[in-house]
Formats: structure tokens, sequence, C-alpha cells
């Protein structure tokens, strides 16, 4: 029967050596919190440059909410039924494609700065530095590149050769940190070769953000409506499913203890979550944020469904999301009024 109770992080941490970490919004939202969906639809509307159109924002409003994620799934199933029914499909083609790009400009315009995330990236970074199975991200965010920044001997991205990926050369020395962008980011982008490289590193990391979203080299970004859109796109970059290879392999004999960070891994997430429910490792352990009673069994409910195989073998685990290091709230940068 499920129960309300949380482990310690530091108790389970000494007890199971974590050695790979897969980080959702939840993450980045503990340093800076406009990262949530109310405030990027908020700004979404202001924008100037890809914002949501009238059209846009009553389909949000259809639908009772401000979750960019669950607007694009609408459409998209939209777009399916119309195709088999030989309906028109251009103008829902034109909104998704709108809220897709509005979204991407909304995380742009929301974005921590440097100035003010500075304080906190070595905390950050070195949080990171045991995973060394890797560290898994499906944040667009600049916090974790930022991040590789202040330990660049240590995490590593992958972008060894001319700032681009490639599939050869992908191996990290033995006390390195691999770095995993599971669907992409704001400083990565696919030039006209098809090949995944990232922006170059300004001495002002503020100026980072500013070459994002030119009409040459728009980000990777993954945000299609659902699990099924994600993986087909992911599967068309040569880069991103490495990425998702790597966070489902796992060797003959060796072992593998998953944390998994502030990821809600809703429907549109089981390209990743159903894959990761079939795996082998030794341990999954999952943060969450403590909350009434009813609250935390129901969500404790929504992952042991989704892990039900780990849990009937008691390898799934759930701690404080405040007692780990990423969830300190003392990192947690007061956004701008």
């Amino acid at each position: 029967m499920t129960d309300d109770k949380l482990e310690n992080w530091n108790e389970l941490s000494r007890e199971i050596a974590h050695n790979k970490i897969l980080l959702g919004n939840g993450s980045s939202r503990a340093i800076w919190d406009n990262f949530n969906y109310p405030t990027l639809f908020e700004e979404a509307l202001r924008l100037k440059e890809n914002p949501l159109s009238d059209a846009d924002a009553r389909i949000f409003d259809l639908i009772k909410t401000t979750n960019f994620e669950d607007a694009l799934f609408t459409l998209s199933q939209a777009l399916k039924v119309n195709s088999i029914l030989e309906l028109p499909t251009d103008g829902l083609a034109d909104r998704y494609e709108n809220i897709r790009q509005a979204l991407v400009s909304a995380v742009k315009s929301v974005h921590i700065s440097w100035t003010q995330c500075d304080p906190v990236l070595d905390h950050f970074a070195s949080s990171l530095l045991q995973y060394k199975q890797g560290v898994f991200t499906t944040n667009y965010d600049l916090i974790l590149y930022w991040a590789v920044m202040k330990r660049p001997w240590i995490l590593k991205d992958l972008f060894f050769s001319d700032l681009t990926f490639d599939p050869y050369n992908t191996n990290v020395w033995e006390g390195g940190t691999p770095i995993y962008y599971l669907h992409g980011g704001l400083h990565l982008y696919t030039n006209s070769r098809g090949l995944t490289k990232k922006r170059s590193r300004s001495e002002n990391p503020e100026n980072n953000l500013l070459t994002i979203g030119d009409n040459r080299h728009p980000p990777l970004f993954i945000s299609e409506g659902d699990s099924a859109g994600k993986y087909q796109q992911i599967r068309k970059s040569t880069y991103l499913f490495h990425c998702l290879s790597k966070l489902l392999e796992k060797k003959p004999n060796e072992e593998v203890h998953l944390c998994i960070f502030g990821h809600g891994l809703s429907a549109q997430d089981s390209h990743i979550s159903a894959k990761l429910a079939l795996s082998d490792f030794d341990t999954i352990s999952i943060s969450l944020r403590k909350q009434d009673s009813h609250s935390l069994i129901e969500t404790k409910t929504h992952y042991e469904r989704i892990f039900r195989l780990y849990k009937a073998q008691g390898k799934l685990r759930f701690f404080d999301a405040a007692t780990h290091p990423l969830g300190d709230p003392d990192i947690s940068r007061a956004p701008s009024k």
C-alpha cells in the first residue's frame, strides 16, 4: 500500500551510490521558478517576437491549461483526426508551430541572467560530479550549460571537436561526468549539414542568450505535443538518439542506480518513462516535494504505476527533494518583479 513517507537523500545516498541522474524542469525551477508554465504562458502572450496569437490563447483557454505540452498534445491529436477524416489541417498545423515557437521565445525571455545565476552555479555543478554514468536532462534552459562552464575538466558534454557532436568521439575519461541534453536546448542547433553543434562560449556568458533563435541557427528544441512526436524527432538526430540510448544503457556486470530529480514523467514523456520502466537498473530513486498526505500518495502512485516492476522488486525509492543538493532552498534565486 502506498504511504506518504519520503526518505532523506543524505541517508539514501549513503546506502546507495547513485551513478546516473535524470533532471526535469523541477531542477531548474529550484533555482529560477519563472520556468513554470503559468509564467511562460503569460510571457508568451506579451512577446514582441513569436507571441501567442489570440487563436493560440483560445486553445489554452478551451482545455483550461497554461501547459504548452497539453496544448500541443491537443493540437497533435486534432491533426491526426483531421488527417484520417481527410479534413483541412493547415490551420491546425499553423497554430501548432506558432505555439512551439512561442514556447522557445518565452523560455528565452523569462530566463535567469548569468549574473543572477552565477552565485549558485558552483554548487549546482558540484552536485552533479558523482553521476559518472551520466547527467541527463530534458530541460531547454542554460543553467546546466553554464554549470559545465564551471567544471569543464570534469563535466563533459561531448562536443569535443569544433563544438560539434561526433558519434565516433564520445568517450569520456574515467574521472569525467558526461552530460546529455535529451531534448536539445537553447545552446544547441543543427547546421546545414545536419550536424549538432553547440554555440560558442562568450567571454561574457550573458551574450549566449542574445544570439539564440536567429533564422540561420534556431535552437535544437524537442517540444512536440506527444511522446510519439518527440521520439520521432529524436530518432532523426544522431546526437539526441545517442543521448537517449546512453540513458537506457546498462553494460554487463555493472550496477546502475538512477536518481530522477524534478521530473514529472507525464504522458508526453512516455518515450523516456516506458523505456526506463523496462530497463534492468538496480535502483530508481525519485525526488518529491513534501505536500499534504493525499497529494503525496497520489503523486507516488503515478510513479509506481510507471515503475510497477521496480516497486514489486523493492527497487523503487522516494526521497524529499529539499534534502538533495539540487533542491536546497538556499540556491533559489528570486525572480525579478
